[in-house]
Order: C-alpha cells, then structure tokens, then sequence
C-alpha cells in the first residue's frame, strides 16, 4: 500500500510538471479564458457560500422569529450542505431581507479598501493582461472589476451575455434580479427548455469550445464538467485547472483527465482553502511565460 501510494505521487508530481508546461506554453501564445471563482474574494476575508448560509439562517431566526418557524425548522434547514437549498427557502420566507443580506455582505467596501491598494494582486492582473485573457466568475461582487480596475463598459452581466473583458455569468451584486443563487434561476441559466439551452449553458458551450481555459480558485462544478463533455472532440481545447494540494484529490484529478480533459495542476498546502499561497504560484506561472 505504502509503496502503491508513493508511485501514485511520483505520478502526479510528473502530470504537474507536464500540465505546468503545457499551460505556460499556451499562456506565451494564446488569448485565454479565466474563469474565476471564491478563491479571490476569500484572500480578502468575504465567506464562500457554505459559510454565508449559516450566517444568513442566523439572521433569519432571529428577524422571524414571529413567522411560525419554529427551532427545528431552522435546524434542518441549517443541516443542508446545498446552499442553493438554503437560498430557495429564505428567497420564500423574506426575498428583500434575503437580498439585503447579500448586498451588505458582499459589496462590502471595508473588505475591499483594506488590501486592494496594495500589490498583493499584481499577479494576477499581469496573468489576466497576458494577451488580453479574459475573465468568467460565477462570482457576484465585483471585486475582479475594483482589483483590475476594468471600466464598466468591459463587463457583461447575465442574462445579457456577450464576451467581455469581465463576464458575470451568475449575474452582479447590484443587480438582484440577474443573479443565479436559486433553483429556478439555475434552471433558468443551464437547462434545456422548449428546445432551447439556457444562456449561461449556451455562453459558455461557445466559450469552451473556442478558447482554452484555466480554472482558478473554484472547484469544478458538474454542470461545467458536463458542459465539456458535451463539447465535440473536434471542438474541444485545453481546460487546466489550479487547485490546493492534497492527497485525496489525486484520484480525483485522474478521473477528470480522462473523462473530461481536464488538466489539474496542484499547489501549495494540502489545507482545504488555504489559499495564502495562491497568488505566489500565480505569480511564479506568469514569471515563467
């Protein structure tokens, strides 16, 4: 077993060297697709998702308490790791306290005016400006646009999607009515209806079949993986994706080689969203183009 897990490693050390080669080279050559995910609001201090929903539940025991919820009911909707199932019910019980919340959260100008005027992005505005790349984030601040200090005319916002230099696929903070944090939205965005694919799944079918694309503090959604998948072999380009170390994600890695294409290049600590060294071996990439 020791001996097997050593091999396994040794393995991995040699795909990341490779997929690390592969992807400088077309860093040097080519316009690619960033797409963009939690890592970077969270250097800043901003909670992903998971732990947001906690936070949100709280508030919205406290503020209704009088709308005949009782302590199970908060408890088992605390208990559900899906935060989208947590947003359908709060959207229902308070939708303008459940878009107060947000806003206030994450366009939190404190966050943003404590590090973003220092260099500790640079890397990453020099990755970003490497032949004009372009970013995609699920993301809904805007953080991306204060750090790169892009004007507004270079962003797209869904629904209205049109390749920009900063798109938001599932909508922006100031724009509650484009974002994709419900069932009904994310339906809305990526299924198939009536014959038609929704316009995140149609954007970003266009977008990966004509860009190479790397992926960079996120993890890998399976829409996305399907969305890869379905692309023709003809069609398809170089997907990479960055991720924290760790040894259980190897296997993991593996198998999205070889079902979707999907290169994974590992970094830094094998601690889930330790991200302090995300920026470092951003800037090591763009030292070596």
């Amino acid at each position: 077993m020791r001996k097997q897990g050593k091999l396994t490693m040794l393995t991995n050390l040699e795909n990341n060297c490779k997929n690390m080669d592969d992807l400088i080279n077309i860093l040097r050559k080519k316009t690619i697709c960033l797409f963009l995910g939690a890592g970077i609001p969270r250097i800043l201090g901003f909670p992903n998702w998971s732990e947001f929903k906690d936070g949100l539940i709280e508030v919205f025991k406290l503020k209704k308490r009088d709308n005949n919820k009782d302590d199970r009911f908060w408890g088992e909707l605390k208990s559900k790791e899906n935060f989208i199932e947590v947003f359908d019910v709060l959207s229902k019980v308070d939708s303008n306290l459940f878009v107060k919340e947000i806003t206030e959260t994450f366009n939190n100008n404190r966050l943003l005016s404590s590090e973003v005027n220092n260099n500790i992005f640079s890397p990453l505005l020099k990755l970003v400006n490497l032949n004009n790349n372009f970013i995609i984030t699920t993301n809904v601040d805007r953080i991306l646009e204060i750090i790169l200090n892009f004007p507004g005319n270079v962003t797209s916002i869904y629904p209205e999607l049109e390749l920009k230099r900063i798109n938001y696929i599932h909508g922006r903070i100031d724009k509650p009515d484009t974002w994709i944090l419900t069932s009904d939205k994310y339906i809305e965005g990526y299924c198939n209806k009536q014959n038609k694919v929704g316009k995140c799944k149609e954007f970003l079918l266009k977008i990966f079949s004509e860009y190479d694309v790397l992926f960079l503090g996120c993890s890998i959604e399976e829409e996305i993986k399907r969305i890869i998948r379905d692309i023709s072999e003809d069609n398809k380009k170089s997907y990479f994706h960055i991720e924290i170390g760790s040894n259980s994600k190897i296997i993991k890695a593996n198998y999205s080689n070889i079902k979707y294409g999907i290169k994974t290049i590992f970094y830094g600590s094998k601690q889930e969203e330790d991200y302090s060294n995300f920026l470092p071996f951003i800037s090591n990439i763009v030292n070596q183009v």
